[in-house]
């Protein structure tokens, strides 16, 4: 992590930064202990070299009970945490538990043709093709040291009111911690020749 995090005032807004530098890592993601951002204010994490690779804005809608949070993996070796809000704002809460240096192209995993399930049918085959718009409420799970886990996805219930239920086995969250899970959606082939 460098030392020197920037602060800036520009209309009553201030905006905060702090750069994390991991050396020859291929993606760098964040597990925080505490997170807690006051009404009004961003967090974009963003690849130091490359500012459209970037997630967020995160904002209090990404508060929770337990206080845990996690974000997805960034193709870098060099992030920058950038944290905007109003002057007279309650501080934010942000304490980073772990730093996990991408050691592996996640990116670019796939595995050989045929080490599937017998179940395991590629979506963008001619079998998937009625299949493409349910396909988005798929997900691979990854777990805090950037280990794929399992897959799931997103339900709704009869009320339809929107809690983003997610299914998965429960083989899958034995001895796990789901509440730092990462959920990397449009995890597939580009097309059928199962690259």
């Amino acid at each position: 992590v460098t030392n020197n995090s920037i602060i800036d005032t520009i209309n009553d807004i201030i905006i905060g930064r702090l750069c994390i530098i991991c050396p020859s890592a291929l993606s760098i993601n964040l597990i925080f202990k505490k997170f807690w951002l006051p009404p009004n204010s961003e967090l974009f994490v963003y690849d130091a070299e490359n500012i459209n690779n970037y997630i967020g804005a995160f904002t209090e809608n990404n508060n929770r009970n337990d206080s845990l949070f996690a974000i997805s993996p960034i193709r870098s070796n060099k992030i920058v945490l950038e944290f905007s809000t109003k002057l007279n704002n309650p501080k934010p809460i942000m304490v980073i538990k772990k730093v996990i240096h991408g050691y592996k192209d996640i990116f670019n995993m796939f595995k050989g043709f045929g080490s599937s399930g017998s179940c395991n049918i590629n979506i963008n085959c001619d079998i998937g093709e009625k299949w493409q718009r349910e396909k988005r409420a798929v997900a691979m799970i990854m777990v805090d040291n950037n280990t794929r886990l399992c897959t799931g996805c997103m339900l709704n219930d009869s009320r339809e009111d929107t809690t983003p239920y997610f299914l998965t086995a429960f083989h899958c969250i034995e001895n796990e911690t789901p509440e730092t899970w990462m959920f990397l959606f449009n995890y597939e082939s580009p097309n059928c020749s199962n690259i």
